[in-house]
């Protein structure tokens, strides 16, 4: 009879070759993220079972995280400028996110001059801030299984998304002002001008420094208004001197003057 020696080898999950970041599910409820690889660090969150988290690294038994939007992520107020009540720029060099408001606690990340933070409250001295892209945590990895290495949709750049945002109100807002700027008032005389050859303008205003400006619209109601003197607001066409011999004002409104 042949004697076979078998002999069986059993491989860890932790270690097979793991490619980072990858994105991971929880496989369990009520799964602790703390400040550190230990259950010593303080509690960050409590995930649960298929919720799913970026994995950044391992270090033992223990998987690196970007910590999820119900994380705690606190940061020192005097290191923050407000931009607006909810959202503000960082002012100092390496400012530390912590897990609590207080400097006793966790550091979990850090921030650098530039940085963006959106503002959930304050407390103490100190924000709580909506956790930040450059913010981590620690899972045991017997909670972990991998799902995917596509982790695009899962990065949280909810800073980075209310920047935008305020970027295209501001960008608004000096579009606004330069409209505002480029408005006038001019009080005077309304006249028919007599230029047959430009169409639509039928109407200039001499204004009480003389000034003369043709007038582009209300045509249907100026008529009523010559030789009287009106208010007329509007944008002045600023290539309108290249074409006709005075500046064109498309009006907004008038009224007349008494």
């Amino acid at each position: 009879m042949m004697n076979l020696n078998v002999c069986c080898t059993f491989v860890s999950a932790a270690s097979v070759q793991e490619f980072f970041p990858f994105l991971g599910e929880v496989t369990s409820e009520k799964v602790n993220i703390r400040a550190g690889q230990s259950v010593n660090f303080e509690n960050l969150c409590f995930v649960n079972n298929g919720d799913k988290l970026v994995v950044l690294e391992r270090d033992y038994s223990w998987y690196k995280v970007m910590l999820p939007e119900k994380a705690d992520n606190f940061i020192s107020s005097k290191y923050v400028e407000l931009i607006e009540s909810d959202f503000g720029e960082i002012v100092g060099d390496h400012v530390n996110i912590r897990s609590k408001s207080n400097t006793s606690s966790s550091i979990v990340g850090q921030l650098v001059r530039g940085d963006k933070v959106v503002i959930l409250s304050e407390e103490e001295g100190f924000y709580k801030i909506y956790p930040h892209k450059n913010s981590f945590g620690w899972i045991a990895d017997e909670y972990i299984k991998f799902t995917s290495k596509d982790i695009s949709k899962y990065k949280r750049t909810l800073s980075d998304e209310k920047e935008r945002e305020l970027l295209l109100k501001r960008q608004e807002e000096e579009r606004i002002a330069e409209e505002l700027k480029s408005i006038v008032t001019i009080a005077g005389v309304i006249q028919v001008q007599e230029d047959i050859e430009l169409d639509g303008l039928i109407f200039k205003i001499v204004a009480d420094d003389s000034s003369v400006y043709y007038i582009k619209g209300f045509n249907d109601v100026l008529g009523g208004f010559v030789n009287k003197k009106v208010k007329v607001e509007g944008k002045v066409d600023q290539n309108s001197r290249q074409i006709v011999s005075f500046p064109i004002v498309n009006a907004l409104k008038f009224q007349l003057e008494l």
